[in-house]
């Protein structure tokens, strides 16, 4: 069973109706599932985690442009100053107003993964996602909803706490701890005043 089917299968189940052996576009809530489920995996593609994200030097073509990968959901430069955007399958010059990009640029590319490339803690974090979108679409109980909607949050909570432990993130060795210890100070006439 694939990994979509079995994510269809498992929003099916909120409302009681029997599991599918396989895909059934002819099936109404099968239809509904798999739309929503379009829907609940366009919205996590948008959302910048360890497995999706990297940074990767991009090279002119002959035509000085830069090709853009073909699953890239953003692909943002790493030097702030640039303004490139991505505009068909290629960067754009938001300042010149061009295609024409002559010097390599390195890139900050978060990529839609397919769904059986996803880790598992982000496939229980879709799932859930997706099985109370259903539910509630479907009109379910409130009671029912909330246990769904718990669920969901936990989920999220999990991967963001996965995702951290990845990408290292960590306050103590940031800017922002840094930025909290260190004592600054500004003058107003000959007053030092802290901030």
């Amino acid at each position: 069973m694939s990994v979509r089917l079995d994510m269809i299968n498992s929003m099916l189940a909120t409302t009681g109706t029997a599991k599918l052996a396989a895909a059934d576009n002819k099936h109404p809530d099968y239809i509904q599932a798999d739309r929503l489920l379009d829907d609940v995996l366009e919205e996590f593609a948008a959302r910048p985690l360890w497995f999706n994200t990297v940074i990767r030097e991009l090279a002119p073509n002959s035509d000085n442009r830069i090709v853009v990968p073909s699953n890239a959901v953003s692909c943002d430069p790493v030097k702030q100053t640039l303004d490139y955007a991505i505009r068909g399958n290629y960067l754009f010059d938001l300042t010149n107003y061009t295609f024409d990009i002559t010097e390599s640029v390195k890139c900050v590319i978060q990529m839609d993964v397919d769904l059986e490339d996803i880790p598992p803690v982000a496939l229980q974090f879709i799932r859930a996602t997706a099985r109370f979108h259903y539910f509630i679409d479907k009109d379910g109980s409130q009671q029912k909803a909330e246990v769904y909607g718990s669920i969901m949050t936990k989920q999220d909570m999990n991967l963001v706490a996965v995702n951290m432990k990845h990408t290292d993130a960590n306050f103590f060795r940031g800017t922002g701890y840094e930025s909290f210890t260190t004592r600054r100070y500004t003058t107003l006439g000959h007053l030092p005043i802290r901030n």
